[in-house]
This record gives C-alpha cells, sequence and structure tokens, in this order.
C-alpha cells in the first residue's frame, strides 16, 4: 500500500496570523488601559485576585501542617 501524501502547511501563513492576531490583542489592551476608570478597575481586580491566593496558600499550608503532625503520629503507632 501506499502511503498518502503529505499535506504541506506553510507555516509562514501560520506565524504571520498569530503575530497580527497577537499585535491585535495588544493593541485592543492599550486603548482599554488607556482610560484611568479602566486602570482602576483593573487593579482593584488584580489586588483581590492576589489577596484570594494569599488567603488559600495559607489554607493550604496549615492543611500541609496538619497532615504532616497526623502523618508522623500514625507512622510511629505502625512501627511500634
Amino acid at each position: 500500500m501506499k502511503r498518502p501524501a503529505k499535506k504541506h502547511v506553510n507555516k509562514g501563513v501560520l506565524g504571520a496570523i498569530g503575530a497580527a492576531a497577537i499585535g491585535i490583542l495588544a493593541g485592543a489592551t492599550a486603548v482599554f488601559l488607556s482610560k484611568e476608570e479602566n486602570r482602576t478597575k483593573v487593579k482593584r481586580a488584580v489586588d483581590s485576585g492576589v489577596k484570594k491566593g494569599k488567603v488559600e496558600i495559607a489554607k493550604a499550608r496549615k492543611t500541609a501542617k496538619k497532615i504532616g503532625v497526623k502523618g508522623k503520629k500514625v507512622l510511629k503507632k505502625l512501627h511500634r
């Protein structure tokens, strides 16, 4: 049996389309952030996200600590 012919994709065209899309997105972002009102909204949203992330990290650390302590106790009981 013969192998099917390979389809040749021009990577240069795909790269150009990707670069154009990124450029359009960057331009739209610049226009959006050029207004003071939008910058403050974005700053508030980012700050609240950072605070929520810090809270989740603290919870994860506490949980890991508890699991570590309980795990050590269980191991001691098993090794007796």
